[in-house]
């Protein structure tokens, strides 16, 4: 069962936040410039010309990764009062991976979902159900590299539980980072995914504000499984985010 997230002082957490993403903005930007400085070297080969546009694209890709954390940081705040109502499942879930068909097949992975076509209603908030859906199927793929496989799927265990699961063959997480991977600004070694260390903080924190509880399990080389449970019933009262 995973604890509790454990969250500083809004007013230190901000200040915590702003810096790092002070700092890690500047690096996008400082290897962008480099980048279009070398691209006006005369005799450039073309494939050193590929080489540079390619770093250009990734640091953009990784400073707009940046920026959507901190706006999904920004509104979180904003849900405190939303308020549950009912997810039909089966047509939720495929909608969500079907956004995510066109960079899978881009990229080379395979993408695919098993949702039973008659489950009980889910009642939660459907915009933070999306995002940390969201969020596992983007770090699935970011993870995952060509012909690797992405399996999302959904089950009741009982009448009271839905258990959403994204599961990957991607590099995996090593055992040492396993216990925390959910603590803010952490980010794993060797992972050049370009983050802040938020995405998953950011979910642990919804799936609690829904009232369920998320696990994982991962070996490098050969994948982590994303296991969300959350509760099928209305929730009298919804949780605080502080």
């Amino acid at each position: 069962m995973t604890p509790k997230p454990d969250w500083i002082p809004q007013e230190g957490f901000i200040t915590e936040l702003v810096h790092n993403l002070s700092r890690e903005l500047c690096n996008p930007v400082t290897s962008i410039k480099t980048a279009v400085k070398l691209l006006e070297l005369p005799n450039l080969k073309p494939s050193q010309r590929q080489h540079y546009l390619q770093v250009i694209s990734e640091e953009c890709d990784r400073q707009n990764r940046l920026i959507q954390s901190l706006v999904e940081l920004t509104t979180l705040g904003d849900m405190k009062n939303a308020e549950p109502v009912p997810i039909v499942i089966p047509d939720f879930i495929p909608a969500i991976v079907s956004t995510f068909q066109p960079l899978a097949q881009e990229k080379g992975v395979m993408l695919a979902y098993s949702v039973p076509a008659e489950m009980p209603l889910l009642w939660s908030v459907p915009v933070l159900v999306r995002k940390i859906i969201v969020q596992l199927l983007d770090n699935a793929l970011r993870a995952t590299p060509v012909n690797g496989r992405i399996w999302v799927t959904a089950h009741c265990p009982d009448p009271t539980h839905l258990h959403l699961e994204i599961r990957d063959t991607g590099i995996g997480i090593p055992a040492a980072d396993l216990p925390r991977i959910f603590e803010r600004f952490y980010r794993v070694r060797d992972h050049k995914q370009g983050g802040i260390g938020m995405g998953l903080t950011l979910v642990q924190q919804l799936v609690y504000f829904l009232g369920g509880q998320i696990r994982v399990q991962s070996r490098v080389g050969q994948g982590t499984t994303f296991v969300v449970e959350l509760p099928l019933l209305e929730p009298k009262e919804p949780k605080q985010v502080t």
